[in-house]
């Protein structure tokens, strides 16, 4: 899941921190390709090569085969190896327990399934980690009573890649290759229904007409989700006027990300479920002001530098909007607060917690 947004980034940043510590001899499981590329240069690991589906039996079976003789074992999702392996000790980091509490998304047959995987994962783990204090009280909620097992690290953002002036050499070849308009509310996400982009759509279809220049622009995979949000593209093939507004970047290169960031008048988070809430801070990090949901995680890590809304109301996301559109002290105040608790996640910090925990094992 290195290529995954959210999972993917702390997977690669712990695994580089440890590989730097030069500490640690790892075996690593995955693509030959993609961790070459990551990290070729460091000499204290080795490849085990596999292109298992992820939750499948064949996967479980070359967990099995192939894991070595180990002193610690760390699982960076909860599809940990249900069979017997060779190590002295086990992590698993599990970032949210989506997949059990949603009801709306996942069928009963399939909470049923994540619980008893997410379980397992907890009892045969020494240690669990997690990427925020609502993910932990969640996950001694619903799979583990032991508080002393379950620890949360919070992630990070690259301010060295995540900046106001990221790129700027390249800004106007980035507006001309997505058609980037003058005045747009960013959203980036997959579309999917706890993102919560219909409602999105919804308060901005109530602020078009006084709103004529602004348009929705949606950074994220459209298509090819078991989960996607068909919703979205139903409202939007029913409302021509609003749908000429909505653009669709499709794929975006990293390097772009950070200029779409700058370039925003407005990042709109209105997601229902975040086990931690990347995009907001990353929007933060660009200079971008921030209108957020006050549910789930977001609140703790967005802290008081956004402008939240409730993301179950649509006239909430809507006064939203408008208020730091047509308040520049409010909206500058929001980019200032941004800059400030930014500072407070860097991924080195977050990485060190991490294998401090490993060392402790």
């Amino acid at each position: 899941m290195i290529k995954n947004s959210g999972i993917g980034l702390y997977i690669e940043k712990y695994t580089q921190y440890i590989l730097e510590s030069n500490k640690w001899y790892a075996y690593i499981i995955g693509s030959k390709s993609t961790l070459s590329n990551l990290y070729g240069n460091f000499k204290n690991w080795t490849l085990i090569e596999d292109d298992s589906p992820i939750y499948s039996i064949r996967e479980q079976f070359m967990l099995f085969k192939k894991i070595p003789r180990c002193d610690i074992l760390w699982s960076p999702h909860y599809n940990i190896p249900l069979l017997y392996v060779n190590a002295k000790k086990r992590v698993v980091t599990i970032p949210d327990i989506f997949h059990l509490v949603s009801k709306s998304t996942y069928s009963f047959e399939k909470r049923i399934y994540a619980e008893y995987v997410l379980k397992n994962a907890v009892k045969k783990s020494d240690i669990v980690t997690t990427i925020s204090t609502f993910s932990r009280g969640e996950i001694l909620e619903k799979v583990c009573s032991d508080p002393q097992k379950v620890i949360a690290i919070p992630l990070g953002v690259d301010s060295n890649y995540f900046n106001p002036n990221s790129s700027l050499l390249h800004e106007n070849k980035v507006i001309q290759n997505y058609s980037l308009p003058d005045k747009y509310l960013l959203f980036v996400g997959n579309v999917k229904p706890h993102k919560n982009l219909l409602n999105l759509l919804k308060a901005f279809q109530k602020i078009a007409i006084s709103q004529k220049d602004v348009h929705v622009l949606i950074v994220g995979k459209k298509e090819g989700f078991i989960t996607g949000d068909k919703e979205v593209f139903k409202f939007l093939n029913e409302n021509a006027d609003i749908s000429k507004r909505v653009l669709f970047t499709g794929y975006v290169k990293s390097e772009d990300l950070p200029i779409i960031y700058k370039l925003a008048s407005l990042f709109v988070f209105p997601s229902l479920y975040e086990g931690f809430g990347l995009p907001p801070l990353e929007a933060m990090a660009c200079g971008c002001p921030v209108v957020a949901s006050n549910a789930a995680s977001i609140p703790e890590t967005c802290g008081d530098a956004a402008y939240y809304i409730d993301p179950t109301n649509i006239d909430s996301i809507a006064e939203g909007i408008l208020d730091v559109l047509g308040n520049s002290t409010t909206y500058n105040n929001l980019i200032k607060k941004g800059y400030k608790r930014v500072k407070l996640y860097k991924w080195h910090e977050s990485a060190a917690i991490f294998e401090d925990i490993l060392f402790k094992l």
